[in-house]
């Protein structure tokens, strides 16, 4: 008889213990589904914000290809863009008019809910017909130091 007293509370402990454990694990794994799917979800946004922006520096190029002018903002689908100018001359420098430009440099931010990306553009002459190709880079680092080679050794060869 005394033996059973003294293990009266134990299947209550144990079982006290065993759900203490259960709740934590659960617990747990709400904690980590709810952060991996709030990951995805910012994943997404940022990627549409680029695909604004490509769809949006795509679309000036095109029109600039065509003799345009080029669009300086719009939007697709639930995301909007906008495009700054420079123009630059082979060695790099600023000008102000377009038309001794060697090359276009297109800074386009695309913004989709409150999340935005950024890449560059660049425009140059070539012998196949003005704004003949583009090259397309993004630095989202924020780090000026960030330099995307392409082997040459002038400013148009670096993107910034």
């Amino acid at each position: 008889m005394e033996r059973k007293k003294a293990q009266r509370g134990s299947a209550l402990l144990l079982c006290t213990i065993v759900t203490v454990v259960v709740v934590a694990l659960s617990g747990a794994y709400v904690t980590i589904s709810h952060a991996s799917a709030r990951s995805t979800f910012n994943t997404m946004t940022a990627l549409q914000a680029l695909y604004t922006a490509e769809a949006g520096a795509a679309t000036c190029v095109r029109e600039i290809q065509q003799g345009g002018a080029g669009v300086t903002s719009g939007s697709f689908g639930s995301g909007t863009f906008e495009i700054r100018f420079s123009y630059r001359d082979l060695e790099g420098d600023l000008l102000e008019d377009p038309a001794e430009a060697g090359f276009i440099l297109m800074d386009v931010t695309g913004t989709y809910q409150t999340v935005s990306r950024r890449l560059q553009v660049i425009l140059g002459r070539d012998l196949g017909g003005p704004w003949h190709f583009a090259i397309y880079a993004g630095n989202d680092s924020e780090d000026p130091s960030y330099n995307l080679p392409f082997g040459g050794t002038r400013y148009y060869d670096r993107v910034r």
